[in-house]
């Protein structure tokens, strides 16, 4: 939760989900090479953070009507959710149902901390779109792998009365020129989702305009439906009489010699798999007469008062083997043929008036109510019409007129007018030759269908008047989850991760039972302040894809304080652990370690190891070397002894703990110092020495009294309240700019030792210095030109340790520090390689918390020549610390160069590069 973050920050949600995966370490020292990790994925403050991966979270619908592989394609994806009832949004008055919610949140993060009218609808509008167009990353399964859809429209209540307050929809657009929408295949969509159907896939996208995460994981999903609307699907099914038909050119639907019960069976194999609710086919008629009046034109000679409307098909639907509706009286009768009127054109053979229209769209929504989609699997080769067939065809069968195209009656007219026009002597008197009947015949064939299902994710066990096809999946960080409502109480929209940072931990092992302890190789970082309430965490177990709490009882010992220093945590495991999962990587057993705040407070993970034991050392008189010297790790590489069972063993950390032989002028000290102090704590002298005397890690303490720990000066006088920063006496080397930092396990100790010897009364905190960082920028002339490479980096750590408060030379600065700048000048003109130095000046950074910065340079002050002689402290509590890198530029000759404000093109991102408000 980035507190910079907006819109985010407005409803207090979550700005980001990092992911990491961290390797498995060998035994090494703690070195300047040994990585660590933030052990809950939230970094520290510094510079040089690591890299973390965006954490997959989103879900997945599978369903046999997602089967779109041709046509203009679009899907409708509507969720209808709820919020729980005990949800905090419930108590902030924001409603229950998917409108009222969002309407809260939208207005709450448009009126933000300004105090203004509530937003009008059309504002509502458009943010409802700015939040939501790139929320998700929608994909679709294909026979090339995964197909993102760049765009979709997002539809609620807010941007349509019409639609349900309950329902957020999603609307897609497939052009035909798109991958075919296929089934999913394991290998080449991976994930191992259990099901055969395609598949729509939905992912939080990470670089939208709101994180979603924190909105959306509180949706109860009630119901999932899925519309399609697919037209100019032209991979066809045909039959009729005479056989299978192909589409690929003219045919004749109802043979050659159409009479009335010839019949056209036509199907798809996609839409034989869906409950279809709305048919239609587009025929593209052939060689239809063309002159004026259609049909009855052409069959004027016939006698037969043949009209463009006369020619009509029942139409029927293939349920259960038979042709539904059974009865001829409940057939729909669809008329073949329609006309359109034309005007008369020069360069055209047709004449003016009403004349055939080639184009014909039948609608068959009568027959939807009939058809029944075909269940099991099926490939698309494996469906043809055969006697096996049972559902998924629609026949249309000639019903009128009752002498059909007037095949049979041709040759019986043709011949009577022939005989007749034979005895006739005077051509004037001739009867006009009949035109040959017209033959169905279809240039080309297409279908347009709407399709729907239905997912109901609350309805109780057991439904066993349907066939559930379609399914639920969850996508977490590191694998998925299949859902329904026979395995879960509630399903909700998103996995459910409620903690702030998170902590897996998988092992393997034949058998996985009894007790563990593992061992946490820390490094010594973390940052709470004693003054804070502590951050409590909880462990969990992973059982058939449900993460279930450890009872208090099995979490036997815990030697890490909480996370804050190198230990040990032994766990009793309950026997309902397994490895039947998929939310997790599979053949692990999985434990996880959640915390609900502050993850970034805890130290970092160097490494985790099982089977760990701590070992104490047994005094042998004469033998006190490693008192003075700490047992590096790895010395210990075996057991004096042979011990059963145990393979091999490693030591992972120094020594740690005693204290050597106390020299005769430390005890004239502790002495003097016990008499002055008699181990009671009254004033700031006597905690300093106390602490000091009782940490011998601690190099320097400083007590504020009245005061507390906020960046705000005006609040930091507090009576009766003390504040004492302790600074490490180790120094850490590092290569990515770290500071040494007394770890909270310690701070806490601190804080109780004093407390017990301090008045009742007070309210202490103990807490790290503030690491105000100093960079010195510079040209300088190197006595030696041809080395200028060399000398450049000697230089630079030369500043280092003299600006350092654990070096011998240089400041040692303190608490209540100065740094000026013609002192330093000066100790860089002394430096034996340098000949002269100009342009110099100092930048001075300082962090406010966790996301706040302060940079300020020494040039561009408000003194009388623009420059600043001094660098002092932002906080009472702090000490400076060099950057790692310093600005030294060399230079051929001397020559003084007036410094100037640091320009942007000099700032260096991850270090000095800082946007002040």
């Amino acid at each position: 939760r980035n507190p910079l973050s907006s819109p985010e920050n407005s409803m207090d949600f979550a700005s980001a989900a990092k992911v990491n995966t961290l390797p498995i370490f060998e035994v090494s020292e703690e070195d300047e090479t040994q990585k660590s990790w933030p052990v809950f994925g939230a970094p520290k403050t510094e510079a040089g953070q690591r890299h973390f991966e965006d954490a997959d979270f989103g879900f997945v619908f599978a369903s046999p009507v997602l089967l779109l592989k041709e046509g203009d394609r679009e899907i409708t994806l509507s969720i209808k959710m709820t919020y729980p009832e005990c949800d905090a949004f419930a108590k902030e008055n924001l409603g229950r149902n998917l409108d009222e919610v969002l309407d809260g949140v939208l207005t709450k993060m448009m009126a933000g901390s300004e105090a203004r009218v509530s937003p009008s609808r059309g504002e509502k509008q458009a943010f409802f779109f700015k939040v939501f167009r790139q929320m998700f990353q929608v994909s679709l399964s294909t026979e090339n792998g995964w197909l993102t859809v760049d765009h979709y429209l997002p539809i609620s209540r807010i941007v349509d009365a019409s639609v349900a307050e309950d329902v957020l929809q999603l609307r897609i657009q497939l052009s035909p020129d798109q991958d075919a929408i296929t089934p999913y295949v394991p290998a080449l969509h991976g994930q191992g989702y259990e099901t055969h159907f395609p598949l729509i896939r939905l992912m939080i996208n990470p670089t939208s305009y709101l994180f979603p995460y924190s909105l959306l994981m509180r949706f109860i999903v009630k119901e999932i439906q899925i519309d399609v609307v697919v037209k100019e699907a032209r991979n066809l099914l045909m039959h009729n009489h005479l056989g299978q038909l192909d589409p690929s050119g003219p045919f004749n639907p109802f043979g050659p010699i159409p009479a009335v019960g010839s019949y056209f069976i036509i199907s798809n194999p996609e839409l034989a798999r869906k409950q279809i609710t709305d048919f239609e086919i587009d025929i593209e008629w052939g060689d239809l007469p063309i002159a004026a009046g259609g049909f009855e034109t052409h069959y004027k000679e016939y006698a037969l008062s043949f009209e463009n409307t006369s020619f009509k098909a029942s139409l029927t639907t293939l349920r259960s083997g038979r042709w539904q509706p059974i009865a001829e009286n409940e057939q729909e009768q669809l008329i073949l043929f329609s006309s359109k009127v034309c005007d008369a054109k020069e360069d055209s053979e047709e004449d003016a008036g009403e004349i055939l229209d080639k184009n014909r769209r039948l609608s068959c929504a009568s027959a939807v109510n009939f058809f029944r989609p075909i269940t099991g699997q099926m490939s698309e080769t494996d469906f043809v019409y055969s006697p096996e067939i049972k559902d998924g065809f629609f026949k249309l069968t000639l019903s009128a007129p009752e002498l059909a195209f007037a095949h049979k009656t041709y040759p019986m007219l043709l011949t009577r007018v022939l005989t007749m026009n034979a005895r006739l002597k005077h051509e004037k008197l001739f009867k006009p030759i009949p035109n040959t009947p017209y033959t169905p015949l279809i240039n080309a064939i297409s279908i347009n269908y709407k399709a729907q299902a239905t997912l109901h994710l609350e309805e109780s066990r057991g439904r066993a008047d349907t066939v559930v096809r379609e399914k639920m999946f969850h996508i977490h960080p590191f694998g998925i989850e299949a859902l329904s409502p026979e395995s879960h109480r509630h399903i909700h929209l998103l996995p459910q991760y409620l903690s702030s940072g998170n902590l897996f931990i998988g092992l393997s092992a034949s058998v996985f039972s009894g007790t563990l302890t593992l061992f946490f190789h820390m490094r010594e970082d973390s940052t709470p302040e004693t003054g804070t309430t502590p951050k409590t965490f909880e462990w969990f177990y992973l059982s058939s894809n449900r993460w279930t709490a450890l009872k208090k009882s099995e979490v036997i010992s815990d030697t890490t304080s909480g996370f804050l220093t190198s230990g040990i945590v032994s766990l009793k495991l309950p026997p309902q652990i397994n490895q039947k999962n998929t939310l997790m990587p599979k053949d692990v057993y999985w434990l996880r370690v959640a915390v609900d705040e502050k993850p970034e407070a805890f130290c970092s993970l160097y490494a985790i190891y099982t089977q760990a034991t701590k070992v104490t050392w047994q005094y042998q008189p004469g033998e006190r070397t490693h008192l003075e010297e700490k047992l590096p790790a790895g010395t210990i590489k075996s057991a004096q002894k042979s011990i059963p069972g145990l393979g091999s063993i490693q030591q992972i950390v120094a020594s740690f703990g005693g204290r050597p032989l106390e020299k005769q002028e430390h005890i004239k000290k502790r002495i003097s110092e016990r008499l002055r102090h008699k181990n009671r704590a009254s004033n700031v002298w006597d905690y300093e020495r106390l602490i000091l005397e009782k940490f011998p890690q601690i190099y320097r303490v400083k007590c504020f009294d009245n005061m507390v720990s906020e960046a705000d000066a005006k609040k930091r006088i507090r009576p009766g309240h003390l504040l004492i920063a302790v600074i490490s006496r180790r120094v850490e080397a590092s290569n990515d700019g770290s500071y040494p930092m007394i770890n909270g396990a310690v701070l806490k100790e601190v804080q109780s030792f004093v407390k017990a010897l301090a008045s009742p009364f007070a309210r202490i905190a103990v807490r790290n210095p503030a690491y105000e960082k100093i960079q010195v920028r510079c040209t300088v002339k190197f006595r030696e030109d041809a080395r200028a490479g060399y000398y450049t980096d000697l230089l630079n750590r030369a500043i280092s340790d003299y600006l350092s408060p654990w070096q011998k030379i240089g400041y040692r600065a303190g608490f209540d520090w100065c740094i000026r700048r013609y002192e330093l000048e000066a100790f860089i003109r002394d430096l034996h390689y340098v000949a002269f130095v100009s342009n110099f000046s100092m930048l001075h950074i300082t962090a406010h918390g966790q996301h706040h910065y302060h940079l300020f340079d020494t040039v561009d002050g408000h003194s009388a020549d623009g420059k600043v002689e001094e660098i002092r402290p932002l906080f009472p509590w702090s000490i400076p610390i060099p950057l790692k890198r310093h600005f030294i530029e060399p230079m051929n000759k001397v020559q003084t160069i007036q410094a100037e404000v640091t320009g942007i093109k000099e700032l260096e991102v991850g270090s000095t590069f800082i946007i002040t408000k």
